[in-house]
């Protein structure tokens, strides 16, 4: 199966499960584009999302795309596929994808230690895998917009600096890797490191090109 229908499946699922539980989709229309906007404007009819910005894409061109509601409800502004919105852990499956991309290329093997590839790590015996299902035990550490800033402090904002301060400050892991489940940020604040030290293009630029929303990789 090729990746964008994985993609196009994957989001399909994610808009259903975040979605009210009172509408459902229509399998009576069979075009999945049209299925999609019949449930999504529903949503928006039934005031579950004051706004609604969604977009299915591969790395050549984008397969369906969204916008309804309101980007700023207060202003009555209206959302538009130009309507800049923060994805949070949404791109913790882009980054994934990037990371199975890497396996795929030969470049990275997912029972790898993570230390091989971000040699700063205090967790010497996490591997890919467990930080990538979220068995590894690294704690929780980074929480909310840790990676967002404004515009103009982007010249000046060093996340790299930021992370391995919280790195040197949180050691220790919650439980032994693969024992247990945790959510972690965390985690994939690493797993953004491993991109960029083995393709040697920053993370944004290994995978945030397919995105037109700003967001963080991170998250």
């Amino acid at each position: 199966m090729k990746i964008h229908n994985v993609l196009f499946s994957f989001f399909i699922l994610l808009v259903v499960s975040s979605c009210s539980n009172s509408n459902v989709v229509d399998k009576s229309i069979s075009d999945i584009n049209e299925r999609l906007d019949h449930y999504l404007e529903l949503e928006l009819q039934d005031n579950q999302f004051p706004g609604i910005q969604y977009v299915v894409f591969d790395k050549d061109k984008i397969l369906y795309e969204y916008a309804g509601g309101y980007a700023k409800v207060e202003a009555r502004e209206k959302m538009n596929s130009n309507s800049l919105l923060n994805v949070f852990s949404t791109t913790k499956v882009i980054t994934a994808i990037a990371l199975l991309q890497l396996a795929q290329e030969g470049k990275i093997e997912l029972s790898d230690k993570v230390v091989k590839y971000f040699p700063q790590l205090p967790y010497k015996d996490v591997t890919i895998m467990q930080v990538l299902s979220h068995s590894s035990g690294i704690t929780n550490a980074l929480l909310g917009n840790f990676y967002i800033h404004w515009a103009e402090e982007h010249n000046d904002y060093d996340r790299d600096a930021n992370l391995l301060s919280v790195l040197k400050e949180n050691t220790d892991l919650n439980f032994e890797p693969g024992k247990e489940i945790g959510y972690t940020n965390m985690g994939y604040a690493i797993l953004g490191k491993v991109i960029e030290n083995v393709s040697g293009r920053s993370e944004e630029r290994r995978v945030g090109k397919e995105c037109r929303s700003r967001w963080s990789p991170y998250h």
